[in-house]
C-alpha cells in the first residue's frame, strides 16, 4: 500500500477514537458518584479521557488515550444519602471542539483515499 494511502488509513482510525472518546466522555458527563461523606470525594467518580496524536516515523498517525487529572465537581444530588454527589469535570465547550475535530479530520483522510482512487482508476483508463 502506498504511504499517502497509510497514513489516510491511520488518520481515520484516529479520528474514530478522537470522535468515541469525546462521545465517552459526554455520555459519562453527568454520572454522579454519591458522596457519603462530604469533605471526601469518592473513588470510582468517571475520569474524562483525552486523545493525544503523534506522527508514525514512516507515516501516519499514533493515537493515545489517557485519563485527565481533572479534580470531580460536587453538585446537588437528591438520589444520595447525604445530598451530595461527585461529578466527572467533563468540558462540553473542549468536547464540542473535538467532535469537530475528528470530522473535520475524517472527511479529509477520507478525500486522501477517493483521490488515490480517483487517480488509479485514470490510470487504468489510460492503459486501457
Amino acid at each position: 500500500m502506498e504511504p499517502a494511502r497509510a497514513s489516510a488509513l491511520t488518520a481515520l482510525r484516529a479520528s474514530s477514537t478522537r470522535l468515541a472518546v469525546s462521545s465517552q466522555n459526554v455520555a459519562n458527563a453527568r454520572t454522579g458518584t454519591a458522596l457519603k461523606d462530604k469533605t471526601k470525594i469518592p473513588e470510582g467518580v468517571y475520569a474524562p479521557l483525552a486523545v493525544a496524536q503523534s506522527s508514525l516515523e514512516l507515516g501516519g498517525v499514533r493515537v493515545t488515550v489517557k485519563e485527565l487529572d481533572r479534580e470531580p465537581f460536587i453538585e446537588h444530588d437528591d438520589a444520595s444519602e447525604t445530598g451530595l454527589a461527585a461529578f466527572p469535570a467533563v468540558n462540553y465547550a473542549e468536547e464540542t471542539v473535538n467532535q469537530a475535530i475528528a470530522l473535520t479530520s475524517y472527511k479529509a483522510a477520507a478525500a486522501i483515499l477517493r483521490t488515490g482512487e480517483e487517480m488509479d482508476d485514470a490510470l487504468l483508463d489510460v492503459k486501457a
